[in-house]
Formats: structure tokens, sequence, C-alpha cells
């Protein structure tokens, strides 16, 4: 009887041999007593371990899956990112707009939305922020998206954010919600002014708030 496994006395006779296959890991005790007289019995303690190769073998899969998944995803973003910038390059490899024209036309802008404030108006179109540079809507994108490295909305927002803050930290602007102050510097809603906070200052809508002094967002 091999306890702990066996649950009956098993009778052999003619055969000196007893095998076990695929015994779960654990101590045994194999014993042999005379067929003729119970009392004599001889033992002895089996331990079996567990293969531990076979025990890793499965984990060791999981983690070469998960490397593999880490590297494609960084290679995908590499990826990504070289055909945008490719993609950028030849979009605008025609363009008769130079580098020192785009320096001057930036500046531009951006005395454009200090001084008359557009952004404020949330259906601002870029084609009219354009006209009244005296450019094509093409070249404002060019000057946007390669010189400054900014898309138009995201350019908008940081003027607007910019506007926001300023107007909180005037004591009368208690009186008003946040939504209110929010859709007063050009935010279509209170949703899309939080998403801005977060991409351009990297803070919680909370964080931003209490910083410049609000301290609540009512």
């Amino acid at each position: 009887m091999l306890a702990g496994y066996d649950k009956t006395w098993k009778t052999q006779i003619g055969n000196n041999e007893a095998s076990y296959y695929r015994l779960p890991p654990g101590k045994y005790t194999f014993s042999i007593r005379d067929i003729n007289d119970h009392t004599l019995v001889s033992a002895i303690s089996i331990v079996v371990r567990r293969n531990i190769v076979k025990v890793l073998i499965p984990y060791l899969f999981i983690a070469l899956l998960l490397l593999l998944f880490v590297v494609l995803y960084r290679y995908r973003g590499k990826a990504i990112r070289k055909l945008k910038e490719k993609f950028t390059t030849e979009k605008y490899v025609h363009s008769k707009i130079d580098h020192a024209e785009m320096k001057k036309i930036s500046k531009q802008l951006e005395n454009y939305m200090k001084t008359d404030k557009p952004y404020m108006n949330p259906e601002l179109k870029q084609s009219e922020v354009a006209k009244k540079l005296k450019i094509s809507s093409g070249e404002l994108s060019q000057i946007l998206n390669q010189f400054l490295g900014i898309s138009y909305t995201d350019y908008l927002n940081k003027f607007r954010i910019d506007e926001l803050v300023e107007r909180i930290k005037d004591k009368s602007s208690i009186k008003y919600t946040l939504t209110a102050i929010a859709e007063q510097c050009g935010f279509s809603s209170r949703s899309s002014f939080f998403r801005a906070v977060k991409k351009h200052t990297g803070q919680t809508p909370a964080d931003f708030l209490k910083k410049v002094g609000r301290k609540h967002m009512g």
C-alpha cells in the first residue's frame, strides 16, 4: 500500500515490483506486509517533489507574451510617429512659405490672439483666422503644425485657459459659475474646458483650479 494514494492494500503474488505513475507532489509512505502475518510490515517514506521547470513554463510563456506585446506597442508608436512626420514633411514640401515667413506670421497670429481675443468665439473657424492674417488656411495649418508644433484647437485653448485664469483672479468672478466663465472664454462646454486643462497643464481640473485660486468647481 502507498499511504496517501492507495485506499486499500493490494495483494501481489510472484511479482516483486510495484509501479506508480504521475503521483501528485507530496509525502507518501510505501508499506509492505506479509500476506500470512499482517504484523510483519516494512515501510519507507517517499517524497514526490514538484517539477519546477513544468511549473514555471506557463509563467515564462506569459512573461514572453507580455514582453512581446510591450515591444510591439513601442514599435507601433515609433512607426506611427515616423509616418506622421513623413506625412507632415511631404504635405508641406511644395509650400512657398519659408521658415522666416512662418516666424513672422506666427508672431502676427499671437498678437492677433492677445489683442482681438478671437478665441472667445467657440465657433471660430481656422479659415477666418487665416483670412485675418491674409494667408491661406493651408499656410496657417503649416505654421501651427510644422513651426509651432500644435493643432489649431489646442492653440486656441491655450489662450482660453490663460483668459480664464485672469478672470478667476478677479474677485468679482466669484458670482459666476465655472461653466459660465469657461464659456465666456470660448470653451463650448465645461467638459471641453476640463479636457483642455488636463492636456495643457497635466493637472486635474480640481488641482488646477485650486492652484489659480478657485476653491470650488461649481
